[in-house]
């Protein structure tokens, strides 16, 4: 009665959005509440489930379903598909069938049906629902019950949508007869990148296919800059750049670049061109790739390099230039172009402005215009004409209708009829009598040479005749000209110059540019009758020959001699050679490239593994982490190197994440966000809001952000039920961002760094125990509480001493990474624990011992001082000279009156016992002057010992038998220094035996 009071309140009152969230969190309450084989139960659901659906009641169908579903075994959909008899043996289910059986067609049925179309396409996958594929198809031909069909229909619409999803996958793919096949299609050619694309999903079927040699991030399928022996220098530097810091980048790119060495400008700009643009036509730019951008860019804007170098590199490398920005769905035919320009650009960027008149064209094109521009037409009739009269000694011109000129030689009048080859009408005459229409150009016959009249500057031309030339240029060598000309005016396109350049305020230059190089690489296609990657490869071998011409001295073409005789050098030197046999010549180019990269391959295998090495040229992929791999990824170093370099950005860019999350949390106005209400902090003038901080080796699982299941959060909503609405869907927003505040934010912490700005406290390894800390032992001793070994379970250390301590070393490192640990804990099962991959489980006598003695982690200080006094005298031996200086006799008087030695350690003394200061000798020795430091020594030898021994009680280096006052009384304070460490144990032992 209570639920019907309840409901029939909310009924009337007005439906306001406080209503409505009022009424969603009662009956949220009582799902939570009413157990579910109670009557109540079921009443619940009628109401539910008999009216209309309100405002994101989705979300409150869903945990019905869900909650019914997990009482089925996680099988309610599919025992609804295949036995209609689970509704008589659920009652609630029941309920629910009546009330959509009697409300067909209803706003509530389409829910349903939303609900369980979601809960299917979240928890199966296509496997599992074909086998009911069949059984869903008969419930909607057959009268099936409401409730079935509604979940039949959910099963067929997560199936279609599983099925092309999985398509690719399909262990039987559907086969299609031969002949529904285009035979154009077949004969397609594929480009590398395409082929390797097929490959990544055809390795199931064809395995050999991974053996294919394929550069897997170059839809280009081959590197052009390759034939350069600079360029393996050039990779090198970008590898060892990536892994180094700021302050090393501009020294390593100058130590590369030199004087300015013309083939060492065209690498580095050929790697530019290769890393940061070329590649935008696979994919875009990774993190890494974006950080080595940016110290590449800010290398170039503060070097000495010439300013257009800088630009146009720039320009590439940011994807900004106008003629051929690159994308990944760019088409195959603009990538191959733009590694065209690219090649230009990177060529005649790097070349001495007079080697070239491409190179003055792209690097001081305004002063070019009143010259002979390459490809531009001459006075090719006025030419012909002095050919003709050189020849006839003598002719006349004349014009056909149409605008066709013709010559006529003899006496120059016409006396026969012909026909013109443009219009097909006749021209010439009889009997010295014009055709009607045609025009005689001269007044009689020419007999002397008529001037030629070309013209300086860019002309327009618009040539679509793929054999078209100009002067004595082959067509091959015209349109490859005229390819490089627009190039390099399309690359300045934004620049007033080359407005005034192509003398045509009114002409788009980028489409105008594109539009020639497009035509000319499409004649060239059909000149060499090869395809889009074939012709690239012929055009980047030109290119690479024309590096080893750079240095030729060219001056302007103030004359049409000038012009023609460099474009017959350039038809003679670069095209006409390779033009016999242009597919060959592009495979060659394609071997030799293919061959210089296996080169740097195997010069990068068999580089000799330095220090220098191991710090600036780390494997550029991190590996992927698992629960199988080395411990040697699981660990936090104090240096930035090795693989720890992977480890330490990996945990800096997941704090920050955190960090820079729940800043921009705390930003947020507290008027605005009555979800943060619990972070908000009141003691201030101002509400607002406040997180503490913590370190991350004491932070705990819960207060770090860990949330996977975001899909959860989009079950906070509702499809708009009406017919033809469908796909609108309305957002609990102010659910939604209740659930991420407390997923996102509740409980959670910001990451403080530790004094050094690390985030973890560096890890201490063997033979730099104490290097890295030198109270270490001491700090052992809070962490987990200590005791001395029973007499009866001392160890027997007969041989291995050394690999023994070497094993208690490792293992105090790692219980002070590890916070400690159970005291009782047997030493041996936390190695196990700890230590899966260690080699001190391998093959170890040392381990053995500590398996055999049961000793546990409350002895291991004492048993660290065991062994540690049973390798004293081999240490001792092989410390430094500068701690062994010789003992005046002053020292070895001050010694005698301070050390007693004839009574044992068990009677009271006012003088230092020799044991207990022969022990802490070897301790100090042992454990700070036997290894040497990688910066400078902690122990230096010109300070007094006392400092040590008798000032830092911390180090823990007497016996705890030694009275405290007697060692502060009667130790030496100044004379003996830490130079004489090594004969004062010598001569304290010879007396002492």
């Amino acid at each position: 009665k209570s639920i019907d009071v309840i409901f029939r309140t909310f009924d009337q009152i007005e439906k306001t959005e406080i209503a409505l969230f009022s009424r969603r969190s009662f009956t949220y309450r009582c799902l939570n509440t009413i157990p579910l084989e109670s009557p109540v139960r079921s009443h619940l659901y009628t109401k539910i489930f008999s009216r209309q659906p309100l405002p994101f009641t989705f979300h409150m169908i869903y945990l019905i379903f869900e909650i019914e579903n997990g009482e089925q075994e996680e099988l309610l959909f599919f025992n609804l598909i295949n036995n209609s008899e689970i509704l008589k043996d659920t009652k609630r289910l029941q309920v629910i069938e009546n009330i959509l059986s009697s409300q067909k067609n209803s706003e509530m049925a389409a829910l349903c049906c939303d609900v369980i179309q979601t809960q299917l396409s979240i928890k199966y996958q296509f496997d599992e629902l074909s086998i009911h594929f069949l059984k869903a198809i008969d419930i909607l031909i057959s009268n099936s019950k409401e409730l079935q069909k509604i979940t039949a229909i959910a099963f067929l619409k997560v199936f279609a949508n599983k099925f092309w999803d999985n398509i690719e996958n399909l262990t039987n793919p559907i086969k299609f007869e031969f002949a529904n096949i285009n035979r154009n299609d077949l004969n397609k050619r594929l480009t590398t990148y395409e082929i390797k694309q097929f490959c990544n999903t055809q390795q199931q079927n064809l395995p050999w296919v991974k053996i294919l040699k394929a550069d897997c991030d170059s839809r280009l399928g081959f590197n052009p800059y390759w034939y350069s022996e600079q360029f393996k220098q050039v990779e090198l530097l970008f590898n060892t750049i990536s892994y180094s810091g700021e302050s090393s980048v501009n020294d390593l790119f100058n130590s590369y670049i030199g004087n300015h060495e013309i083939t060492r400008k065209i690498s580095l700009a050929g790697m530019i061109m290769t890393k940061f643009y070329l590649i935008r036509a696979s994919r875009e730019l990774n993190a890494n790739e974006h950080i080595l951008l940016q110290k590449t860019s800010k290398y170039l804007q503060s070097s000495q390099l010439p300013e257009h170098y800088k630009i146009y590199l720039l320009n590439f490398m940011t994807n900004e230039n106008q003629l051929y920005k690159l994308r990944p769905n760019v088409k195959n035919i603009e990538m191959f172009i733009s590694s065209i320009v690219a090649h230009v650009v990177a060529l005649n960027i790097s070349s001495a402005v007079n080697s070239s008149p491409l190179v003055a064209y792209i690097q001081a094109l305004y002063d070019y215009k009143d010259t002979y521009i390459l490809t531009c037409p001459s006075d090719e009739m006025a030419s012909i004409t002095n050919i003709i009269i050189a020849k006839d000694s003598g002719t006349r011109r004349y014009r056909c209708k149409c605008g066709n000129l013709y010559f006529i030689g003899d006496c120059g009048r016409p006396n026969q009829i012909g026909e013109c080859n443009q219009c097909k009408n006749k021209i010439g005459g009889l009997s010295h009598n014009l055709n009607e229409g045609n025009s005689s150009i001269d007044g009689d016959k020419i007999k002397q040479s008529i001037n030629v009249n070309d013209v300086k500057g860019y002309i327009i031309e618009d040539t679509f005749d793929t054999y078209y030339t100009v002067r004595t240029l082959h067509p091959a060598s015209y349109r490859i000209l005229r390819l490089f000309l627009h190039i390099i005016i399309g690359v300045q396109a934004n620049l007033p110059t080359t407005v005034n350049f192509i003398n045509n305020q009114d002409c788009d230059i980028v489409q105008y540019c594109k539009k020639h190089i497009e035509n000319d690489w499409e004649a060239l296609k059909n000149i060499f009758n090869c395809d889009d990657e074939t012709l690239a490869l012929g055009i980047h071998s030109i290119l690479s020959d024309m590096v080893q011409e750079s240095q030729r001295n060219v001056e302007k073409f103030t004359s049409p001699a000038q012009r023609e005789a460099w474009e017959e050098y350039f038809n003679q030197q670069y095209v006409l050679p390779r033009i016999k046999n242009f597919i060959g010549t592009a495979n060659n180019f394609r071997i030799a490239l293919d061959k210089n990269a296996e080169n740097l391959l195997e010069i990068n295998e068999t580089l000799e593994v330095t220090d220098q090495y191991n710090e600036n040229y780390l494997p550029q992929e991190m590996p992927k982490l698992h629960s199988k791999i080395s411990i040697v990824y699981g660990l936090y170093v104090h240096e930035p190197k090795d693989e720890s370099l992977y480890l330490g950005a990996t945990i800096e860019f997941l704090v920050q994440l955190q960090n820079n999350f729940l800043n921009d949390v705390i930003e947020i106005s507290p008027k605005t966000c009555q979800s943060l209400k619990f972070i908000e902090k009141l003691d201030t003038q101002e509400p607002r809001y406040h997180l503490q901080s913590i370190n991350l080796e004491n932070a705990k699982s819960e207060q770090i952000i860990n949330y996977n299941d975001i899909y959860e959060i989009f079950l906070y909503c509702q499809y708009n039920l009406r017919l033809g609405h469908g796909r609108e869907i309305d957002y609990d927003l102010y659910k939604i961002e209740a659930e991420l505040a407390l997923e996102l934010v509740y409980g959670k912490k910001l990451i403080k760094t530790n004094r050094k700005q690390m985030y973890l406290n560096s890890f201490a390894y063997s033979k730099e125990l104490f290097s890295r800390s030198m109270t270490i032992l001491e700090e052992i001793k809070k962490l987990v509480h200590q005791e001395p070994i029973p007499a009866n379970n001392l160890p027997v250390i007969s041989d291995n001493e050394m690999e023994l301590l070497s094993a208690l070393e490792i293992t105090i490192c790692f219980l002070k990474q590890t916070s400690g640990g159970n005291r009782d804990t047997l030493i041996s099962d936390y190695i196990k624990k700890w230590m899966k991959s260690s080699v001190i489980k391998k093959d170890n006598s040392s381990y053995e011992l500590l398996t055999r003695t049961g000793l546990q982690l409350k002895h291991i200080v004492a048993l660290y001082e065991l062994v540690e006094e049973h390798v004293a005298d081999i240490v001792i031996n092989c410390i430094p000279l500068k701690y062994q200086a010789e003992l005046d006799e002053s020292i070895v008087q001050v010694i005698t009156k301070s050390i007693d030695f004839e009574k044992s350690i068990s009677e009271k003394s006012t003088e230092i016992p020799a044991k207990a200061f022969l022990t802490a000798l070897k301790r100090l020795i042992v454990r700070y002057l036997s290894t040497e430091s990688t910066d400078n020594e902690i122990i230096k030898e010109n300070v007094p010992i006392s400092l040590y021994l008798v000032d830092n009680a911390s180090l823990g280096l007497w016996p705890d038998y030694t009275s405290v006052d007697v060692i502060e009384n009667k130790f030496p304070t100044t004379s003996l220094l830490t130079s004489h460490i090594y004969n004062v144990y010598k001569f304290v032992k010879k007396v002492n035996i």
